[in-house]
């Protein structure tokens, strides 16, 4: 099970007695019958009060594809992870705890009176925090412990110096093989002693003697040890010892194997088998541990844990298993900075030595990590049609291949139809985006095979282009026929209509959210009039929208823009081949295209490093090497020995003073962070309170209504607000601090009062009950009016910032953005419409049209068609992902676009039109 504060990949278990939660008072289950509730295939909860929910009564109808929609803010989440996943985690953690964990904390129950029916889960999230530097599509998709222990048990280990391979053999291939002798062969197992230089041969034959052996074979001679003489054994370089005496027949597996076991522990790793054939035995070699055999050095014996990056059995030395290492670089004589380079002794495969020269199926480790998903693929079935050759049916060596290389495949399929096949599977987590790893995910979750389980999943459409959400619903709706259920948090128009029913929750954000505005199927949802979700569904446009539409006809293509903010030429970076694109100067642009396309290549890690150093004065106008990452190496690809990618840009440095980006970071790592702090407003209201006359008289200055404060923090969570529980083998829970209930400060500094109010009570206000609160204090006022144009007036101001999803973050960040006095700027806004409903992309479009009249130049990285449409300049990237993209596809105005027979975005935009112009 999950705790929604990570939201990452696991699983609960099913309950079949009632469980009454909650402080309400007991709900029974016969008085819960009487009520009317109904227990066949649901999941039900009654009066539900997490967060914003205003006592709500629900049921999940199982087996079907739910989704859950409404405005940002109106208490999604609250009911499905805070409540649903909540509850499930809790009940988990109650169902396995023993004595041994009974004085741990318990769980914090969610607000709720009465939950039935909760079946087992796999919650799939949104999280705006990154996996640890070690882990890669491979680790988030659960594909590495299986893809390596195919490699610690078939792998074939190759001398690092000259490349020769090193055959082993494990115990499991020497059993398979000895069983594989007729019936009533006979075979003696054998290990070959090795001597050192100064035993004497009676020194030899007393060690045998003590080790328990009754004889050895010398020079293919068998010889009781009772009957040797040193002289039998003097300058004799083949002693063996004859650790069994076998006939081939059925139930002696267990004895062949300890025979076997014993005869290499003796001998170095080294057993020999010599068995009766045609009249005379015949001896074969068997080696478990690597051994050159020319140059004799030994090697450890294969393990899985050689291939994981994070064991101090594989990992390099040098990088720890990151296949990078940070280097000093010196800006200036006081600025020092840290940069990370690929390490120079495992080239970024993170593996030491020895384990770089596996290999299985032709390739090493790392050439399968760097290989994209269906190339992976393609190398794991010709694995499986050599190893159905070298092993026979029903052995053990050929039973750990037929478990692992079938779950590696169903998870590399699913990467393929979730649209990520241009991915490695070693690139790094750290590189994806918070789409590819919310899908990279759900491939990992669609692997596990689960019957019977409830799939919570938090915007499965995030980061993909329309044209590939349909592949998506299949998916979803595959999962549903196997017999799970899906409950889905989602705006996507396609997966709303594609639901088997539908639950909005709303009907606006905050205190004006919270209620079940509507439940039924999604026929039924148009038909709600105070649906906000219903205005966006199918047809229903208005007439403005029509009008619009209307516009994006070939006929009435707008005249191309003139002046242009940056030009780039032969941009080669990543999967772009050769492109040169421009920029037109004060328009909205949107950048579309499928994912993994190159639009983030194109913008992020071309446009951007472009603009900043033409800013700098460093690259104006003329040729110049853009680094191969923005932030660090990327691991898993295949090494360049060229780290720089030749392009040239002009960029109207006269006209742009200014560049923002605007991406889905976190707005802060620390529970110390909040929304007051981030904006910048928090010293402006603790001025305010330090003013107050019992702040005066107690002789409080501002400092003390900092959270970092000591004497008027909490003293039990240090100014957080919070408590982190631990509870055993899952993820630590967040509860609020029992001494100050979560408001951070200590009783002397909430007994300070201002307009009634104290400094805990602000922290509780909504944003837009902020704005009222402080209409009269016009550095603040105007914050907070811009965080509200933006869709964010739900925001509690002391909301912790680790807890924001990657929209609310970048939305925050661009509020700051918009607050800072601004000359004519290059704004970068990365997805911005992610995880928003289309009431909210719609306002935010119209802030981003604002930003654009007021004279800054705007380019958004997009999917959505609304946003797209309403744009001034497109530019599209493809045709498809990876190697089938980076070009550009189609660029200029919406009619350019739509015109376009090869343009995806530009098809979609047709149909949209053909729909709006025929309803």
């Amino acid at each position: 099970m999950i705790a929604p504060q990570t939201l990452s990949v696991t699983r609960t278990m099913r309950y079949s007695s009632l469980s009454t939660i909650g402080t309400s008072g007991d709900v029974t289950k016969g008085n819960a019958i009487a009520a009317g509730v109904d227990f066949s295939d649901t999941l039900s909860l009654r009066n539900v009060s997490t967060h914003n929910l205003r006592g709500i009564d629900i049921e999940f109808p199982l087996g079907k594809l739910v989704v859950v929609c409404g405005v940002s803010g109106s208490g999604k989440s609250s009911l499905v992870f805070d409540t649903v996943v909540a509850e499930g985690a809790r009940r988990y953690w109650e169902t396995i705890a023993t004595a041994s964990t009974a004085q741990r904390p318990r769980m914090p129950k969610p607000r709720v009176d009465f939950v039935r029916g909760i079946p087992p889960i796999v919650a799939v999230g949104q999280q705006t925090r990154r996996e640890d530097r070690g882990s890669t599509v491979a680790s988030l998709s659960d594909i590495l412990p299986r893809l390596s222990l195919l490699f610690g048990r078939l792998g074939i280990a190759h001398d690092p110096d000259g490349g020769r391979p090193l055959v082993t053999h494990s115990i499991d291939e020497i059993v398979d093989a000895l069983g594989a002798f007729e019936a009533r062969t006979k075979f003696l197992i054998l290990g070959p002693l090795r001597r050192s230089e100064d035993e004497t041969s009676t020194e030899l034959i007393e060690r045998v003697r003590r080790l328990g052996f009754a004889r050895i074979r010398i020079d293919g001679e068998v010889i009781d040890l009772a009957e040797v003489e040193p002289t039998n054994v003097d300058d004799r370089p083949a002693v063996e010892l004859v650790v069994d005496r076998l006939i081939s027949k059925e139930g002696i597996e267990h004895r062949i194997r300890d025979a076997v076991r014993t005869a290499t522990d003796h001998a170095g790793g080294i057993c020999i088998v010599s068995h009766l054939d045609s009249g005379e035995f015949k001896d074969t070699r068997y080696l478990t541990r690597p051994v050159c055999e020319q140059t004799g050095r030994a090697y450890p014996s294969l393990e899985p844990r050689m291939f994981r990056f994070e064991s101090p059995a594989g990992a390099c030395a040098m990088c720890g298993g990151t296949g990078t290492i940070e280097t000093e670089t010196i800006e200036s004589e006081t600025t020092p900075d840290l940069m990370e380079k690929v390490c120079p002794d495992c080239d970024g495969a993170r593996l030491d030595e020895f384990s770089r020269h596996v290999r299985l199926g032709g390739l090493t480790f790392h050439e399968v990590m760097s290989r994209p998903i269906g190339q992976a693929l393609e190398w794991l079935q010709q694995l499986a049609d050599d190893l159905d050759n070298r092993f026979r049916p029903g052995s053990i060596v050929a039973g750990t291949a037929s478990r692992a290389i079938p779950e590696i495949a169903i998870r590399l399929k699913g990467l393929l139809r979730l649209r990520l096949g241009y991915l490695s599977l070693g690139r790094a987590v750290s590189t994806l985006s918070g789409g590819e790893m919310h899908r990279t995910r759900l491939a990992g979750a669609i692997g596990a095979g689960f019957v019977g389980t409830c799939y919570v999943l938090d915007e499965p459409t995030s980061g993909l282009h329309p044209s590939d959400v349909i592949q998506l619903i299949d998916v979803l709706k595959e999962l549903r026929d196997q017999g799970n259920s899906l409950i889905v948090v989602e705006h996507d128009r396609r997966v709303v209509e594609a639901a088997d029913y539908v639950i909005e929750v709303g009907p606006g954000a905050g205190v004006n959210g919270g209620r079940i505005v509507f439940s039924g199927g999604p026929d039924d949802l148009s038909r709600c009039a105070e649906s906000v979700t219903a205005r966006f569904l199918g047809l229903r446009l208005d007439q403005s929208s029509k009008a619009d539409l209307d516009a994006m006809e070939p006929s009435s293509i707008a005249n191309e823009p003139s002046d242009f903010a940056a030009t780039l030429r032969n941009c080669t970076r990543n999967n772009l081949k050769s492109v040169s694109v421009e920029f037109p100067r004060g328009l909205l642009t949107c950048v579309t295209g499928v994912s993994g396309s190159g639009k983030s290549t194109l913008v992020m890690e071309t446009l951007v490093p472009a603009i900043r150093g033409a800013l700098s004065k460093d690259f104006g106008g003329r040729k110049e090497r853009a680094p191969k990452s923005p932030s660090k190496p990327q691991i898993g690809s295949t090494p360049d020995d060229d780290a720089f990618h030749e392009f040239s840009a002009d960029v109207q440095t006269e006209s742009i003073t200014r560049l923002a980006v605007v991406d889905r970071r976190p707005v802060g790592r620390s529970p110390l962070s909040v929304p007051a702090t981030y904006l910048g407003i928090w010293d402006e209201i603790r001025k305010l309170f330090a003013r107050t006359r019992e702040a005066r008289t107690a002789g409080f200055r501002p400092s003390r209504f900092a959270f970092t404060s000591k004497s008027g923090r909490c003293p039990a969570c240090r100014g957080r607000g919070i408590r982190r529980m631990r509870v055993g083998g899952l993820p630590d829970q967040i509860r609020n601090c029992e001494t100050c209930h979560g408001r951070r400060f200590n009783r002397q500094t909430l007994a300070v009062r201002y307009k009634g109010c104290s400094v805990g009570d602000v922290l509780d206000m909504r944003v837009d009950d902020a704005q009222a609160f402080f209409e009269s204090v016009e550095p603040i006022h105007k914050v907070l009016d811009v965080v509200v144009r933006i869709g964010l007036g739900y925001l509690p101001l002391g909301q912790s910032s680790t807890s924001l999803s990657g929209g609310e973050a970048q939305r925050l960040r661009l509020a700051r953005h918009l607050t800072n006095e601004m000359q004519e700027s290059f704004i970068v806004l990365d997805e911005p419409s992610a995880g928003l409903h289309p009431a909210d992309i719609c306002r935010l479009t119209d802030v981003l049209l604002d930003l654009r009249s007021a004279g800054h130049t705007v380019v958004a990285i997009e999917h959505d068609l609304e946003m797209i449409r309403r744009a001034d300049y497109v530019i599209e990237v493809g045709p498809g992902a990876g190697d089938r993209g980076g070009l550009i596809v189609a660029a200029g105005p919406m009619a350019t676009v739509v015109g376009n027979q090869d343009s995806l975005t530009g098809k979609l935009l047709r149909d949209v039109h053909h729909q709006a112009a025929t309803s």
